[in-house]
Formats: C-alpha cells, structure tokens, sequence
C-alpha cells in the first residue's frame, strides 16, 4: 500500500472508472460491462476518487453498497462533493445539516460502515474568488467526524496564501495540491492527510476551464517523486489522475507507482501496456 522505510500510506489512483473511451484495450477490454468495470479497475487500483457524485447522487444507497461489495478489504473512496453546494452563487456554501442528509446517507455512511472512505474532495469554481468569511461559516457546518480537502481554483485564494492555509489547518482541513496550469503546485500539509489531483498542463480555455486531454512525460511525473515521498514521511497521501481522456489517467498512474517503488499490477484482459502513450 505504501513505500518502505516508515512512511505513511500512499494511495495513488484516477478520478473516476466508468469511462467509454477507457475500453477497446486502453485500460478495459472491449465489450466490457459497466457493472464490471469497478472490479476490473480495483485489481488494478486500490483507490478511486468517485466523480459522479458531483453531478448527481445514486438514487439509493443500494448502489453504493453494491461498490462496497465489489472492491477488496483494503480499497478506499474518496468522494466529491455535490456541486449544488460549491457551484450555485446565490445558495454557495449555504449548507444546513439537513441539506447535507441525502449525500451523507446514500454515499458517505454507507461507505463510512464499510470502512472504505477516504476523503471528501470539495471543489470550487473558478468564479469563486476569495471570500475567507463565508469559507469559514462553511467549515462550521460541516460534520466534524470525516477527512476534507479543498481545491480552489481561483488564484486569488493564493494571493495571501499564508491566511488561506491557516484558516484550512483551523479545521483540519487539506488543501489539495494540484498539477494544472491555472494554480501553480503549491505543496502544503493543513491536515492529517495530503490530497493530489493531477489534471494536466494544457493551458486552460479562456484562463479558468481545465482540459483534460493531457499525457504526462516521464520526467514531468518524476518530478512528484520527492514530493509524494516529503508528504508520506509527514502524513498519509492519496492521489488522483484526472488526465482521464483516452486511458492517460490510469497509465499516468501505474507509471508513478513504478517511479516510487510501489507494488503495480498491469490490466491483463485491458491494454497491454500501459506505457503505450511514452
């Protein structure tokens, strides 16, 4: 699970499984299910950061049970958080208990009781600059019992990056440490655990949209090397590929794994390597 030599856990994985274009020998094999991709993805994996519970939630927690169900003992979670609370103006951040009720019942307990969650990722927009008042009034409404990280994606949360981090380090909270080309890699521990996005480094569209469509050299993810070995000597670390286009993500990511020493396991029904891209 982790590197030798007394360091915290790392968990390395992409940012979602359920992706057409992974199939036809990318990553899964062609005609695969989409009930069987999750099985398939934690032989490989053993993390995942659910992305579809920004967007929507499983309409019973049935269906996250049923993701408990087929991935091992030692497989973990992590969760985003919905976007009607991050991304809406007039309601950001306005966040009650009771709002919060469906999402922690159908996904987070579920996952809770089956000792396979790991943080919850808390994505902002772009268009929310930085407002440190409001962010604080959010935090206190949030259950204290789970693991958070929060990605900013306007730069002006880095402008008095000092304040920014206290306030994150106040709660406990991580802040997540993106490779992107609107925030540059700022590498800090504000929490028990560190917390990593890889999305890219194409230029972003109009300055504030992210495009995915990226393949990271070997030199460009050697450089993380040192980084992820720092944090685990400090804390626990999970990381996630969100190159996701193409299968970039789950390549990019064994190609880490093997970079730190960790154990990697290569799709054999799926692509035959997962180096192709390099």
């Amino acid at each position: 699970m982790g590197c030798s030599g007394g360091m915290h856990p790392i968990k390395l994985g992409c940012s979602g499984w359920s992706y057409e274009d992974w199939k036809n020998g990318r990553f899964y094999r062609p005609g695969i299910s989409s009930k069987e991709m999750l099985s398939f993805y934690a032989k490989i994996f053993d993390t995942v950061e659910i992305n579809s519970t920004f967007y929507r939630l499983p309409s019973t927690p049935k269906i996250t049970e049923s993701w408990i169900k087929r991935t091992p003992e030692n497989f973990i979670f992590a969760v985003k958080f919905p976007k009607q609370f991050t991304h809406a103006k007039k309601t950001r951040l306005k966040v009650s208990e009771d709002d919060l009720e469906p999402f922690l019942k159908i996904v987070i307990e579920p996952l809770e009781q089956g000792k396979k969650l790991g943080p919850i990722l808390i994505q902002f927009p772009y268009s929310f600059k930085e407002d440190y008042q409001l962010l604080e009034n959010f935090f206190t409404n949030l259950p204290e019992r789970y693991s958070y990280t929060i990605e900013f994606r306007h730069p002006s949360w880095l402008e008095d990056q000092r304040k920014t981090m206290d306030l994150l380090s106040k709660y406990g909270i991580a802040y997540c440490i993106v490779s992107e080309k609107i925030l540059p890699p700022v590498v800090e521990i504000t929490s028990d655990f560190a917390y990593i996005r890889w999305h890219g480094l194409n230029e972003p569209r109009e300055q504030k949209y992210l495009i995915y469509n990226y393949s990271y050299s070997e030199d460009q993810l050697r450089e993380w090397v040192p980084i992820i070995k720092n944090l685990a000597n400090e804390v626990r670390v999970f990381g996630y590929f969100n190159n996701h286009p193409n299968g970039q993500a789950p390549a990019n990511c064994n190609q880490i794994k093997r970079m730190l020493g960790m154990k990697v396991k290569d799709p054999k029904a799926g692509q035959q390597s997962l180096d192709k891209f390099f």
